[in-house]
């Protein structure tokens, strides 16, 4: 099984694409969770269509506006609900709100609160699997 770690990090290590999850299985090997483009780097198997779907999920940077420094101690909520921060990489996770939209709301000291509306569509894969979506969310530091 792949660690818990390669899982939630997937999309970053995959340059920004977005997390697929599903089942693969190679000989005696099952892998579940990693996007496909991952699976098939760490394994040459292909995907198998017959899997368990997670729900998708926003990957949320927080970065300075001026700086373009992540910042990784910051408070998420996606519509007044918490977000979970990585304990690997500076991201946040938080699954894609049921409704047309949602609001992202960032904090953190010595910065002007952070907002931003965005959309709760996201893709599916090939086998239908639900595709997360990367936000990206810049602070000003306040005056």
């Amino acid at each position: 099984m792949v660690p818990r770690e390669l899982l939630e990090f997937a999309p970053l290590a995959l340059a920004g694409s977005a997390i697929v999850l599903g089942t693969v299985r190679c000989g005696y090997h099952s892998v579940v969770g990693c996007s496909a483009a991952m699976i098939l780097a760490l394994t040459g198997c292909e995907p198998s269509c017959d899997t368990i779907s997670l729900a998708p999920t926003y990957q949320i940077a927080v970065f300075d506006e001026s700086s373009g420094d992540s910042i990784c101690d910051a408070d998420v909520f996606v519509n007044d609900d918490p977000a979970t921060k990585s304990q690997e990489r500076c991201i946040y996770w938080h699954t894609i709100p049921e409704g047309p939209s949602a609001t992202i709301v960032v904090q953190r000291a010595e910065y002007v609160k952070g907002t931003k509306e965005v959309s709760t569509d996201y893709g599916s894969d090939e086998c239908g699997h639900p595709i997360g979506r990367d936000i990206r969310v810049g602070l000003t530091r306040q005056p």
